[in-house]
């Protein structure tokens, strides 16, 4: 009889939680800006403030809260603890961040700025403790690195779902703010559930558990001189930020440059789809090749096909090239995803 460790079920388990990690933000970059200046009717100056402030918060929330873990004993582990509990905040704040609110124009912003530092804040609390679960679960490099991969495909369906299915619940209801409000409460559920699945389907070493976390919270600037670690770094801002950038824009540029807004299921599926397949292409290279592999590869494609997207940038432009170029951007993002996971 298989391991615990080796069986299907616990890895899936494990990756169940990243529908919330890769879904919940990814949601958040393609429509809360435009829920915000076009559903809400907020300045767009004091809209793209609202997500700057909330990640520049998660620079200071994110590593006192790895030192909140190592700090941490309890029954269910140091990481676990949080997944549960945090399940429930991570449900609840992505509701509230979607509900539309009366008032005048400062009212409004100082709601939407600090529903949008909680839900920051739930999503640091589960997530932390989920990235440093792993290796308190398996030893083996081998073992977590099929883990890795489960979790990378639950990430992938994630963004399917979070890219596809909002805009076809909202539109389906009313295309307003109940229509937000209405996905807003479906995906919390989805994720406080995911999240205790992943609670429910994992476990910690008891070894796992100690930890000699140093006195002074500047200490944790000690790993910038690592070289290795400043590359990665590199990777994964540049990476994610440009795949935050690109899907911030999509719902903007079919608006207002293309005039063709019923094409964003065609053209978001694209990215999509690509993306979940040159993921399983990236995995494959990786079992022979170096992990910066699928950065070499995916970066300079993502990188051509957005320049190649401005020759589409006019009113009643052809959606076929469109969606095309839009493939080949959800191919090239997806390197910076498979390279930051392997490498981590």
């Amino acid at each position: 009889m298989k391991a615990k460790s080796e069986r299907l079920l616990s890895k899936i388990g494990y990756g169940t939680a990243d529908l919330y990690g890769g879904g919940a933000f990814l949601i958040v970059s393609i429509l809360y800006l435009y829920f915000l200046t076009d559903i809400v009717g907020m300045n767009p100056l004091l809209a793209g403030s609202i997500p700057f402030i909330g990640k520049a918060w998660d620079a200071v929330s994110d590593p006192l809260m790895g030192r909140i873990v190592d700090r941490t004993r309890s029954r269910y582990g140091a990481k676990r603890l949080y997944l549960l509990f945090g399940s429930f905040i991570a449900g609840v704040t992505f509701f509230l961040i979607w509900l539309t609110v009366g008032g005048g124009e400062w009212l409004q912003y100082l709601y939407y700025l600090a529903s949008f530092i909680l839900f920051s804040t739930g999503f640091t609390i589960v997530m932390v403790p989920y990235n440093a679960l792993l290796p308190d679960m398996i030893r083996d490099y081998h073992l977590r690195g099929q883990y890795t991969a489960i979790r990378m495909i639950f990430s992938a369906l994630s963004a399917i779902l979070g890219g596809l299915l909002p805009d076809m619940i909202v539109n389906r209801i009313d295309g307003g703010s109940a229509g937000f409000a209405v996905m807003g409460a479906l995906f919390g559920v989805i994720f406080l559930i995911a999240i205790l699945v992943t609670f429910k389907s994992t476990w910690e070493r008891p070894e796992g558990n100690v930890r000699n976390a140093p006195e002074k919270l500047t200490a944790n600037l000690t790993v910038f001189k690592n070289r290795a670690f400043r590359y990665y770094l590199g990777i994964y801002l540049f990476g994610q930020g440009s795949m935050d950038f690109i899907m911030a824009l999509i719902v903007y540029f079919l608006t207002y440059v293309l005039f063709q807004s019923g094409q964003y299921v065609l053209v978001m599926a694209g990215v999509l789809s690509s993306q979940l397949l040159a993921m399983f292409f990236y995995q494959a290279l990786l079992r022979n090749h170096s992990k910066k592999l699928p950065a070499w590869i995916g970066f300079p494609i993502q990188a051509v096909a957005s320049l190649a997207m401005l020759f589409f940038a006019y009113e009643g432009a052809p959606i076929a090239p469109v969606v095309i170029i839009a493939v080949m951007i959800g191919f090239g993002t997806a390197a910076g995803t498979v390279t930051s996971f392997s490498i981590l």
